[in-house]
Protein backbone atom coordinates (compact mmCIF):
# COMPACT_ATOMS: atom_id res chain seq x y z
CA UNK A 1 0.00 0.00 0.00
CA UNK A 2 1.32 3.65 -1.00
CA UNK A 3 0.16 6.88 0.58
CA UNK A 4 1.17 10.34 -0.90
CA UNK A 5 3.44 12.01 1.30
CA UNK A 6 1.16 14.86 0.57
CA UNK A 7 -1.88 12.78 1.46
CA UNK A 8 -0.63 13.02 5.65
CA UNK A 9 -1.89 15.97 7.01
CA UNK A 10 -1.63 17.01 11.25
CA UNK A 11 -4.33 15.15 11.96
CA UNK A 12 -3.62 11.23 12.25
CA UNK A 13 -4.88 9.05 9.18
CA UNK A 14 -5.39 5.64 10.20
CA UNK A 15 -3.41 3.12 8.39
CA UNK A 16 -4.51 -1.13 8.06
CA UNK A 17 -2.31 -3.03 5.90
CA UNK A 18 -1.70 -6.87 5.75
CA UNK A 19 1.50 -8.19 3.75
CA UNK A 20 1.38 -12.05 3.29
CA UNK A 21 4.89 -13.21 2.25
CA UNK A 22 5.96 -16.97 1.44
CA UNK A 23 7.08 -17.67 5.36
CA UNK A 24 5.17 -14.99 6.77
CA UNK A 25 1.63 -13.09 7.16
CA UNK A 26 2.02 -9.30 9.12
CA UNK A 27 -0.49 -7.25 9.97
CA UNK A 28 0.41 -3.43 10.45
CA UNK A 29 -2.10 -0.98 12.37
CA UNK A 30 -1.97 2.69 13.52
CA UNK A 31 -1.53 5.88 12.20
CA UNK A 32 0.48 8.17 10.05
CA UNK A 33 0.68 11.94 10.82
CA UNK A 34 2.62 14.87 9.55
CA UNK A 35 4.96 16.21 11.84
CA UNK A 36 6.61 19.85 10.09
CA UNK A 37 8.11 19.77 6.86
CA UNK A 38 9.03 16.93 5.23
CA UNK A 39 9.03 14.79 8.02
CA UNK A 40 5.99 12.32 9.18
CA UNK A 41 5.36 9.81 12.06
CA UNK A 42 4.39 6.45 12.09
CA UNK A 43 2.44 4.78 15.43
CA UNK A 44 1.90 1.59 14.76
CA UNK A 45 1.76 -2.28 15.87
CA UNK A 46 2.92 -4.97 13.57
CA UNK A 47 1.45 -8.58 14.21
CA UNK A 48 1.55 -11.76 12.87
CA UNK A 49 3.67 -14.91 12.23
CA UNK A 50 6.63 -15.52 10.82
CA UNK A 51 8.48 -18.55 10.02
CA UNK A 52 11.49 -18.51 11.21
CA UNK A 53 14.46 -20.88 11.64
CA UNK A 54 16.07 -22.12 14.79
CA UNK A 55 19.38 -20.53 15.58
CA UNK A 56 20.49 -23.71 17.28
CA UNK A 57 18.81 -26.61 15.98
CA UNK A 58 17.91 -25.59 12.28
CA UNK A 59 14.22 -26.05 12.40
CA UNK A 60 11.84 -23.95 10.77
CA UNK A 61 9.13 -22.82 13.68
CA UNK A 62 6.63 -20.27 13.65
CA UNK A 63 7.31 -16.87 15.54
CA UNK A 64 4.20 -14.69 17.05
CA UNK A 65 4.62 -11.20 16.15
CA UNK A 66 2.82 -8.58 18.57
CA UNK A 67 5.38 -5.64 18.85
CA UNK A 68 5.43 -1.31 18.59
CA UNK A 69 6.76 0.56 16.28
CA UNK A 70 7.27 4.06 16.11
CA UNK A 71 8.79 5.54 12.83
CA UNK A 72 10.03 9.06 11.65
CA UNK A 73 9.38 8.88 7.75
CA UNK A 74 10.67 11.63 5.63
CA UNK A 75 10.84 12.94 2.22
CA UNK A 76 13.90 14.67 2.40
CA UNK A 77 17.35 13.85 3.02
CA UNK A 78 17.38 13.46 6.67
CA UNK A 79 19.76 15.17 8.78
CA UNK A 80 20.35 14.07 12.30
CA UNK A 81 20.30 16.72 14.84
CA UNK A 82 23.51 15.40 17.02
CA UNK A 83 24.10 16.48 20.56
CA UNK A 84 20.05 17.45 20.72
CA UNK A 85 19.35 14.87 24.31
CA UNK A 86 16.04 16.11 24.82
CA UNK A 87 14.93 14.26 21.61
CA UNK A 88 13.63 10.90 21.84
CA UNK A 89 15.15 8.94 19.45
CA UNK A 90 13.48 6.88 16.60
CA UNK A 91 14.35 5.01 13.50
CA UNK A 92 13.93 7.10 10.24
CA UNK A 93 13.05 6.01 6.96
CA UNK A 94 13.60 8.09 3.74
CA UNK A 95 10.81 8.02 1.04
CA UNK A 96 12.24 10.34 -1.23
CA UNK A 97 10.34 9.93 -4.37
CA UNK A 98 7.22 11.04 -1.49
CA UNK A 99 5.39 8.15 -1.43
CA UNK A 100 5.04 5.93 1.81
CA UNK A 101 5.32 2.49 1.34
CA UNK A 102 3.82 0.21 4.02
CA UNK A 103 4.91 -2.45 2.14
CA UNK A 104 8.13 -1.96 2.14
CA UNK A 105 8.04 -0.61 5.79
CA UNK A 106 6.58 -4.41 6.82
CA UNK A 107 9.45 -6.31 4.93
CA UNK A 108 11.70 -3.87 6.99
CA UNK A 109 10.41 -4.88 10.06
CA UNK A 110 10.13 -8.38 9.19
CA UNK A 111 13.91 -8.48 8.14
CA UNK A 112 14.90 -6.87 11.23
CA UNK A 113 13.00 -9.61 13.26
CA UNK A 114 14.37 -12.51 11.71
CA UNK A 115 17.85 -10.84 11.71
CA UNK A 116 17.59 -11.56 15.58
CA UNK A 117 18.52 -15.13 17.58
CA UNK A 118 15.46 -16.90 17.90
CA UNK A 119 14.96 -20.52 19.41
CA UNK A 120 12.30 -22.83 18.89
CA UNK A 121 10.16 -24.66 21.78
CA UNK A 122 12.14 -27.38 21.99
CA UNK A 123 15.27 -25.58 21.86
CA UNK A 124 14.58 -22.85 24.80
Amino acid sequence: MKIPFQNIGPQPKSINRTLKGDDFEITIEGSLMRKGYGMAHLDATLKGIIKLECDRCGEIFPFNVDEKVTLKITDTPYKSSEGCGDEQDYDIIEFLDGIIDLDEIIISEVNTIRLDYHKCELCN
